[in-house]
């Protein structure tokens, strides 16, 4: 069907079909701003992609939280109309509160920790939130934890094991020029007086209504700077606002700031940050084969989420470096735009054949059997580098650029490489050198897992989170009088 033809299909299957009132021509662009960027009628886009999609269609509203406390609407053709005429009678809740399998803590403090996001496809926040979350438990804490949106069942299910209560509700990320939504800061004042909350915290620093909400109840905010704006172009593009002004909003908003990397709170010129290090659980990596261990060709692997500042351009390089060794470069990540040119230039013959586009894996343990060696060759400096210390708890050297928090994992000659930034030339020749010495790889990957052991503990984030809780508390003993904390 033609461009024209489809527009007055479309338009004419919206005069039949009468979107609610309730539906939100305005808020809909300002939170997906695909559909602002493509400048197409909200109603329509709804209509065509957003109902399937599971995108809400006001700010109180959760199309994937009603479908996952109603299954029998999974079919309705609009979830708005099934609640709407059908939910709403029956006393189902628009932005569904779930029961978590963490019993409720008397006497322990209630925190609220705000998720950024939880789609199909999960990266290092998302999964770090989780190790929060375990540690907060350690401490005997209550956890409400907010969700954007429930689309990924499996994520969901691990987050609501974790916690007392677990609200998926509308919300998105904040970018400068972006008006306060006033009905979504409502929603979460009354989820913070509902549970009677005594701190709020913030898993990553885009997030704006669930602070400013805190803030007007004058209750504390911890916020989770997992992001170095100084060092990645792309968030500060993504949130059009200079890193100085990004980084200014985090001290004027947080009243305590928790980073994840000693590298994160100095470049953030934040001397009284908390330092949370992300954590992992040895056992869930132990005993993972290697291809080499399997007879097959000796592999190199980046787990990335595929874009371009992630080092997709190096990668390419190493494996046309690589090409005459025999060495499989693997790269696991989500297809995309950048992925596809990538695989029509290896069809045309201009990428060669030891290139491998292994796609989304759910577990970091998946795509870690898939690789002997990982390399990690970002344009930007992590603040952490998470799959760095998975591939160390399961025992694979590390090839990595020597820049923003990897040195602090990466021990150059000790459990893995540390490279010049850019130096393709010198990882190829690493990454034969480990093919070709087997006890080499194995005495890089027994350091990494001692070193993943001693240092990134589930003790080390407790004994971080307990000053953070500390430091909360102390907060709240100055914004009221003693006899109101």
């Amino acid at each position: 069907m033609l461009p024209a033809l489809k527009q007055l299909y479309w338009r004419w299957r919206l005069r039949r079909e009468s979107l609610p009132p309730e539906f939100d021509s305005s808020w809909y662009q300002l939170r997906y701003r695909d559909v602002a960027a493509a400048k197409l009628d909200p109603k329509i886009h709804y209509l065509r992609f957003g109902r399937q999609e599971m995108r809400d269609p006001n700010p109180s509203f959760s199309t994937s939280g009603y479908l996952r406390s109603q299954p029998d609407a999974i079919h309705a053709e609009n979830p708005l109309k099934h609640y709407l005429e059908i939910g709403r009678k029956a006393g189902v809740a628009p932005m569904p509160e779930f029961k978590g399998r963490q019993p409720f803590r008397r006497e322990a403090p209630v925190l609220m920790v705000c998720g950024h996001q939880a789609e199909r496809e999960l990266y290092g926040a998302e999964r770090s939130l989780v190790d929060v979350l375990d540690g907060l438990n350690s401490l005997g804490v209550n956890l409400v934890v907010t969700l954007p949106s429930a689309v990924n069942e499996h994520y969901v299910k691990t987050i609501e094991a974790r916690a007392w209560r677990l609200v998926v509700l509308p919300y998105g990320w904040w970018y400068a020029g972006r008006p306060t939504v006033e009905a979504t800061q409502k929603n979460f004042e009354r989820l913070l007086i509902k549970f009677t909350v005594n701190a709020v915290l913030i898993n990553t620093l885009v997030l704006h209504e669930p602070i400013l909400a805190a803030r007007r109840l004058d209750i504390p905010v911890a916020m989770f700077v997992r992001e170095l704006p100084a060092h990645d172009p792309a968030l500060c593009d993504l949130l059009q606002a200079s890193a100085d002004v990004i980084i200014n909003r985090v001290r004027q908003l947080a009243d305590v700031v928790v980073t994840n990397s000693d590298f994160t709170a100095k470049s953030l010129s934040l001397p009284n940050a908390r330092v949370v290090p992300n954590v992992i659980e040895m056992d869930d990596y132990r005993n993972l084969s290697t291809p080499t261990d399997r007879g097959e060709p000796f592999t190199v692997i980046m787990i990335s989420s595929n874009l371009p500042k992630k080092g997709l351009d190096d990668f390419v390089a190493l494996a046309q470096e690589l090409e005459t060794s025999g060495i499989q470069c693997k790269l696991i990540g989500p297809e995309n735009a950048y992925v596809a040119e990538l695989r029509q230039k290896q069809q045309g013959g201009a990428l060669p054949d030891n290139l491998v586009f292994s796609g989304y894996v759910d577990t970091a343990q998946e795509a870690l059997r898939q690789g002997d060696v990982l390399v990690n060759l970002s344009h930007f400096q992590e603040s952490f580098g998470r799959t760095v210390l998975e591939a160390m708890a399961a025992g694979r050297p590390v090839i990595a650029y020597r820049w923003g928090a990897l040195p602090e994992l990466v021990e150059h000659k000790v459990t893995g490489c540390l490279v010049s930034v850019g130096n393709v030339q010198v990882v190829a020749r690493y990454a034969r050198k480990l093919a070709e010495h087997k006890e080499l790889r194995g005495t890089f990957g027994r350091a990494a897992q001692d070193k993943a052991r001693q240092h990134f503990s589930r003790k080390a984030s407790k004994d971080g989170l307990s000053k953070v809780l500390r430091q909360l508390k102390s907060r709240r003993l100055e914004h009221h009088p003693p006899g109101m904390a």
